[in-house]
């Protein structure tokens, strides 16, 4: 689902090149809505702030429990900026 040429582009914006970062980097480059990335050792995030800093605000990774989350998400919609929501868990049942 990626060819090569994008795939070397993703390493050298810091996205190593193990199967579940390929996979990461696929889901946020083709998702129609909003991706979740399963990223236990924060490398797909690092590229990821790489790869869109030019449309991160200056707040562009929050964490989940943020008491202004619905604030920051509404500034990144309104102005087409990306947003990065870092440690969300799988809840208990």
């Amino acid at each position: 689902m990626v060819d090569p040429a994008t795939q070397g582009e993703w390493n050298i914006q810091g996205l190593p090149t193990d199967p579940l970062s390929i996979q990461n980097g696929v889901l946020v480059t083709n998702a129609r809505r909003y991706p979740l990335m399963i990223d236990p050792q924060g490398q797909a995030i690092s590229w990821l702030v790489n790869k869109e800093k030019e449309r991160i605000p200056q707040f562009g990774v929050v964490q989940l429990d943020d008491n202004r989350l619905k604030e920051k998400l509404e500034f990144a919609m309104a102005e087409g900026g990306a947003l990065i929501v870092a440690g969300v868990n799988e809840g208990k049942r």
